[in-house]
């Protein structure tokens, strides 16, 4: 039993202790840093992808208000040399659908590892809204997270 413990102690430690290559900041080669950025009428995209270590766990995507927007973040594994990313906002008066679209691309990339961390900006007015984030790849679409948000 201890050394159950010790070894979940010992990743719980890890795992408090990594960082990402936004945190790193000088870490990280600027020309190894790629950005895109994509809107489709009230929904901006950003894009970004960079080099990361093996193992890092990243959460679920958030969502947060802001002033006359809803903001989703997320971070995966990816690049944008192997994903097409897109996306689209449904709104349905206080019913919001984020739709964030992988799709693999016909290409030759390096075999680094690298993270792919996406900003969907949606201007809305103010108002209490239900926001779902779905992710959709292939044939699969999962929602990922429902949030209700109030922006200002």
């Amino acid at each position: 039993m201890k050394k159950i413990l010790l070894v979940a102690a010992s990743l719980c430690a890890a795992c408090s202790g990594a960082t990402t290559a936004n945190d790193r900041g000088s870490n990280v080669d600027p020309s190894a840093v790629h950005t895109d950025t994509r809107t489709k009428g009230a929904l901006r995209l950003d894009l970004k992808d960079f080099p990361e270590q093996a193992g890092i766990l990243f959460a679920l995507p958030s969502v947060t208000p802001g002033t006359g927007a809803i903001v989703v973040e997320n971070t995966r594994y990816g690049s944008l040399c192997r994903f097409e990313v897109t996306g689209k906002a449904d709104v349905k008066g206080h019913t919001i659908g984020v739709h964030i679209t992988f799709v693999e691309r016909l290409t030759l990339c390096t075999a680094e590892i690298r993270a792919l961390r996406y900003t969907a900006t949606l201007a809305t007015a103010p108002g209490t809204y239900d926001v779902a984030v779905i992710h959709e790849g292939g044939t699969q679409a999962d929602t990922l997270v429902r949030r209700t948000v109030t922006v200002r």
